[in-house]
């Protein structure tokens, strides 16, 4: 199956999300409690990204994770509306590639880029069973 036939590129997905406590850096540092955390913006932007991508897939198929980064380039405070878009920008062979921009009303907060991989459930399943010796 040829993944771009269903992955039109440049489609894009987007999320406005107020910044609540469970998204900040406080959890793992007190001095921080009030900023957005870059685990929060991996988490939306894999989370748009499974959205857009995995309901186009067949029965049986799934995406998961190879990479991932995130750059995180001004603060945004807890209460703050950030915009989240992702988009699809690319397709080779069985991968798929994304980027991501984050922003509050003042600017860019963070951007990043990721890239999963279309496999079978079942192959996913047998690898876990190898690598647990059953």
């Amino acid at each position: 199956m040829d993944l771009r036939e269903i992955l039109p590129i440049g489609t894009v997905k987007r999320l406005v999300k107020k910044v609540s406590t469970s998204d900040t850096v406080g959890n793992k540092s007190k001095a921080l409690e009030e900023f957005l955390s870059t685990a929060a913006c991996l988490e939306t932007m894999t989370q748009l990204a499974v959205e857009m991508l995995d309901p186009k897939l067949p029965e049986g198929l799934v995406s998961v994770g190879v990479m991932s980064h995130v750059e995180n380039l001004a603060p945004a405070v807890l209460g703050e509306d950030v915009a989240f878009t992702v988009s699809l920008d690319s397709v080779e062979g069985n991968r798929v590639f994304f980027s991501m921009v984050a922003s509050d009303m003042y600017g860019p907060v963070a951007k990043g880029t990721q890239e999963r991989a279309v496999v079978h459930v079942s192959a996913l399943e047998r690898k876990v069973a190898e690598r647990q010796g059953r």
